[in-house]
């Protein structure tokens, strides 16, 4: 009686497996076209890089971020200058004309 037993057991054990790779995982896997992802590269950008045209001197037309120097260990600016934070970076400009007076890297 035990060897039926043992016997019915390892067969259960042999066949369950082939059972589930079969009908069962098809229904429940889906096509593979419907889950293909196409990956894409990640470009990581450096916080201390600095846009070519960022200089003293330049003219600086983007959007205006203001930051609070106190915060950000910045010196204080002059009259007529503001810190505005772009891409990772401070730069020092002019109110009224947009002239880049001074950059600093974000930490």
């Amino acid at each position: 009686m035990k060897k039926l037993a043992l016997s019915a057991l390892a067969l259960a054990l042999l066949v369950a497996p082939l059972a589930t790779t079969g009908e069962a995982s098809a229904q429940t896997r889906a096509p593979a076209s419907q889950h293909e992802v196409q990956k894409k590269p990640i470009q990581h950008q450096s916080k201390q890089t600095q846009h070519a045209s960022w200089r003293k001197g330049a003219h600086y037309k983007g959007k205006r971020q203001v930051v609070d120097y106190k915060r950000y260990h910045l010196h204080a600016p002059s009259r007529g200058q503001e810190w505005v934070r772009v891409d990772g970076n401070y730069l020092l400009i002019s109110i009224a004309s947009g002239v880049i007076a001074g950059i600093a890297a974000a930490h």
